[in-house]
């Protein structure tokens, strides 16, 4: 039996792009880890 990888989605606001591939990997079952770019760059700069 295969294990599943880590997948992290992360995206910049951006006109719902990451709605297909959130739809996709829920319809699919696999978990994943849902980010947006901003607070990945507010945290990297100790805003957050």
């Amino acid at each position: 039996m295969s294990k599943q990888p880590n997948l992290e989605l992360i995206y910049f606001n951006l006109r719902a792009l990451a709605e297909p591939p959130q739809m996709m990997m829920h319809y699919a079952g696999i978990k994943y880890r849902y980010e947006r770019a901003l607070g990945i760059i507010m945290e990297s700069l100790g805003l957050r």
